[in-house]
């Protein structure tokens, strides 16, 4: 199966407008969390702060998905030429849900990096490490 689906996966990442991850809109993430994160470290309890900051990575995920990557949510332009593979409906499912995964794990990443580098003070170094991994996690139920 992952002799099928690993192909298709990575001719999925290739396919997009701009070929492979969309390294713009994640530093453009990275920049602007950066900002809004280092603006309210030092008003915000450890609590407080990382309920900001995920709720700026949930917004930060759905801009792109509700524009210049709304194509990853629509129906696949090349479905008829895939389907003439020899692919389940299975494995095209896997490699799409690979993808999605993959570019929201990346942009995600983009503002969950600098909420972790600007977090308060008070912060210890576990919690600073553990937010980017929980982040993902919260990114994925999104």
């Amino acid at each position: 199966m992952w002799q099928r689906v690993g192909p298709l996966f990575w001719a999925r990442v290739q396919s997009g407008p701009g070929g492979g991850l969309p390294i713009a809109a994640i530093f453009t993430q990275f920049f602007l969390a950066g900002l809004f994160c280092a603006l309210v470290r030092d008003f915000l309890p450890p609590f407080a702060y990382g309920v900001f900051a995920l709720s700026l990575t949930a917004a930060f995920l759905a801009i792109p998905l509700l524009g210049e990557l709304g194509w990853l949510l629509r129906a696949d332009e090349a479905a008829e030429w895939v389907e003439a593979l020899p692919v389940t409906p299975r494995d095209l499912k896997i490699a799409r849900t690979l993808h999605l995964g993959l570019l929201l794990g990346a942009l995600a990443l983009g503002s969950l990096v600098p909420a972790a580098l600007f977090a308060p003070p008070e912060t210890d170094l576990v919690s600073r490490l553990s937010f980017p991994v929980l982040g993902l996690g919260f990114a994925a139920l999104i």
